[in-house]
């Protein structure tokens, strides 16, 4: 018994199903016909003061890893994240939490918590999160609890350890700790009127959990009844579970692709969760395609190998509606200028992998398909309009160019000539200079005369000419965020949830610089042309201001600041439109130096194929 509720409390986190905007249990879902599926109570929402100063965060990738981190309190904090966890490598950030308010505990309350980022992050293995309080908490006296997205909808959690330390397995991040409170405690109920219907699941397992960990430990007689009472609460919820939840899911993407994510990590949730606690053997039913059950399984515990042969059955049908739909609707998406449209594609064949099956575009031919992909989905216009004036009392210089780029990674650098549509040049600078010095006394101190150096730089200023620059678009990155949208819940219906957007971009140009031909003409020496470049070295100057990045190019001269040598420029432009980016260059005279303005913009437009 003890070695089984070893088994227990390590994987009963497989419970945990992906989300896919499955939240809402009460007014308006459809219903069950299970209690604990239907129940309308409020969900508990705790508020949280987080301990940012001592969070740490660890990049982990395939290999796996650990990250740790010691609350101010002294309570500690440590993640295993075990090989093949991840399949690419991500910032693990924990973050303990200093204070939680609204835990409904009445005798007790949080005793350790931390939040692990990034929210949502879900895992092909579980990973086990250890929680080792300031001081020690009796066994019965422990509540372990989990919320989503910084404290809502706080439930039950299940959890094992000792007195010295709670350990819970994971299979997604948001917030997670225990709590101290008697077993009877009339607040623990509330914890189980969580709104997701996966977290109801976690919650009703702990509650059973709890007490069969407490006859484990020996906190409480052994009673071979009772143990069998658990495992005949196992079996019940497993099956209201698949019944209520995850067989109506599956049914409508059957018919419906867009369901078809919620209903296979519904599947897969659950099946891992049979296997690994043991309740049936893994060779119990195969796979997709495979769904003739093991006969001394189906001996065993013959209502859920049935569930299991059914669900292998319907996956398939499943499978079948996604290959014909899944590539046409992510085109689709991309056209309609979804940036995430394949990477619900990534997402679905992520899965297939885990249920051990291949589709027709795995393997080889996935690469050549994402290929394709980009070639056809990532393809951007860039255009780049600057006009910028330095007014000089005795004359002005005015510049204003516009470049159109393009760029598509598949297709390799593409120069733009980045041209003037209009150049101004006038002035007697070095005069102006000298007013500036002498309170406006400039005539006077540069009159004719032999010996008076002053004269050797004074000039009138004009333009002879210009020659084009170029632009090249070096990289155009994107950061995704969550954003309330419309769309189809994983109860089949359409209605408000959270949506990845890229409602910002990150663009990258090369620049190398125009030239002003200048012909200056004074009275100490003869007229002649000269190549500028103010044009370049205003323009990197408000770059500079506005909180943009620049870099000179590899192989350019760090000393020479006259705006001659060519530089990478990055910015951030937003939304404004389906499919448009932009950023406004408005910086007004007087914040780089005095006379000296700018207007413009970047605005960079997606144009798929």
């Amino acid at each position: 018994m003890r070695a089984f509720m070893r088994v227990t409390a390590a994987m009963l986190a497989a419970v945990v199903v992906s989300g896919c905007a499955e939240r809402a249990s009460g007014n308006g879902t459809p219903k069950t016909g299970v209690e604990w599926l239907d129940r309308e109570n409020a969900p508990v929402n705790v508020r949280l003061a987080f301990d940012s100063a001592n969070a740490s965060s660890e990049v982990i990738g395939e290999a796996g890893g650990m990250v740790s981190a010691t609350g101010s309190d002294g309570s500690y904090f440590s993640l295993a994240i075990p090989k093949g966890a991840l399949h690419r490598s991500e910032r693990i950030t924990m973050i303990p939490v200093s204070r939680v308010d609204g835990l409904p505990l009445e005798k007790g309350g949080a005793v350790a918590t931390v939040q692990l980022e990034p929210e949502g992050l879900r895992f092909d293995k579980p990973v086990k999160l250890t929680i080792e309080p300031a001081k020690p908490v009796p066994v019965s006296d422990q509540v372990g609890f989990a919320y989503i997205t910084h404290g809502t909808d706080t439930h039950l959690y299940p959890a094992g350890g000792d007195s010295l330390a709670m350990e819970m397995h994971l299979l997604h991040f948001s917030g997670y700790g225990f709590g101290k409170a008697p077993p009877n405690d009339p607040g623990r109920i509330h914890l189980l009127y969580a709104s997701a219907h996966a977290a109801r699941l976690e919650a009703e397992l702990a509650a059973a959990i709890a007490a069969e960990r407490a006859r484990a430990l020996g906190l409480a007689p052994e009673d071979g009844a009772k143990s069998a009472e658990f495992l005949a609460t196992f079996n019940r919820v497993s099956l209201e579970y698949y019944d209520g939840i995850i067989a109506p899911t599956m049914k409508i993407a059957e018919t419906d692709d867009r369901m078809a994510e919620c209903a296979f990590n519904f599947y897969l949730g659950w099946l891992r969760q049979l296997q690994l606690m043991g309740a049936a053997p893994d060779d119990a039913v195969g796979m997709i395609g495979d769904d003739t059950p093991n006969v001394e399984a189906f001996k065993q515990n013959p209502q859920l190998v049935t569930r299991m042969t059914q669900a292998s059955i319907s996956a398939q049908k499943i499978m079948d509606n996604v290959e014909e739909h899944v590539m046409e609707r992510a085109r689709e998406g991309c056209k309609q200028h979804d940036l995430t449209a394949y990477n619900r594609v990534v997402s679905l064949y992520r899965t297939f992998a885990l249920l051990g099956i291949e589709g027709k575009h795995t393997d080889a031919n996935m690469g050549t398909l994402f290929k394709d992909a980009n070639d056809q989905c990532n393809r951007w216009e860039v255009e780049l309009s600057s006009s910028i004036d330095s007014r000089l009392p005795s004359g002005a210089w005015h510049f204003t160019l516009m470049s159109t780029a393009k760029y598509a990674p598949t297709d390799g650098p593409q120069e733009a000539p980045l041209n003037y549509a209009s150049l101004e040049i006038s002035g007697r600078p070095w005069k102006d200079v000298m007013d500036a010095m002498s309170g406006g006394k400039g005539d006077a101190l540069l009159q004719k005369h032999d010996g008076n150096f002053l004269r050797l730089m004074d000039f009138t200023v004009s333009k002879r000419g210009s020659r084009h620059g170029t632009v090249t678009v070096h990289s155009v990155q994107w950061a995704v965020v969550e954003r309330d949208t419309a769309g189809t819940s994983c109860q089949g219906r359409d209605e408000a949830q959270k949506a990845q957007v890229a409602d910002s971009m990150d663009v990258t140009l090369r620049i190398d610089p125009p030239t002003e031909i200048v012909h200056f003409v004074g009275d100490a020496v003869p007229a002649y042309d000269a190549d500028m470049h103010e044009w370049m070295r205003y323009f990197t100057q408000f770059r500079k201001a506005a909180g943009h990045e620049t870099t000179l190019v590899p192989g350019a001269n760090p000393a020479d600041d006259s705006g001659a040598q060519p530089e990478f420029v990055t910015v951030r432009v937003k939304q404004q439109s389906p499919g448009v980016w932009s950023a406004d260059f408005r910086t007004p005279e007087g914040v780089t130096s005095e006379g000296l303005s700018e207007s413009g913009h970047l605005i960079l437009r997606h144009t798929p194929k």
